[in-house]
């Protein structure tokens, strides 16, 4: 197996299906993920004063309200995750520098996932 072709395999997929679109005060990031209404995860990307702020800007858990999730039982996802819920109700990760973006990007779309995962799974109720 060649580790270069993967490489440049993977870089091409990324390049192909990750989309940033620039916008007065952020950017657009458009995955090639999907929530269960088949529509694309789409996250913001702001500068703040101490670097980065990576948001769903706020669609996960309108979405997810709309179903009546209980947001407490997955603090503990968000948590793991270093995932925060603003006054805005936005999934948020925040980081220093654009060197970090890469796994605070994998973190909210992991916690993303997961939210959509658990409210699609039936627990037991007492």
């Amino acid at each position: 197996m060649d580790v270069n072709a993967l490489n440049t395999s993977y870089t091409n997929w990324f390049k192909q299906n990750f989309k940033f679109t620039s916008h007065p005060d952020f950017i657009e990031i458009q995955t090639p993920f999907t929530d269960p209404l088949h529509d694309y995860i789409a996250l913001v990307l702001i500068p703040t004063k101490n670097g980065f702020c990576l948001s769903d800007d706020g669609y996960t858990l309108n979405e997810l309200a709309t179903r009546n999730f209980d947001l407490t039982c997955a603090q503990p996802v968000l948590q793991s995750l270093g995932i925060t819920v603003n006054a805005q109700q936005e999934l948020t990760v925040t980081f220093p520098d654009l060197a970090a973006l890469p796994a605070a990007q994998n973190r909210l779309i992991q916690g993303i996932l997961q939210l959509y995962g658990m409210a699609a799974t039936p627990f037991p109720t007492q």
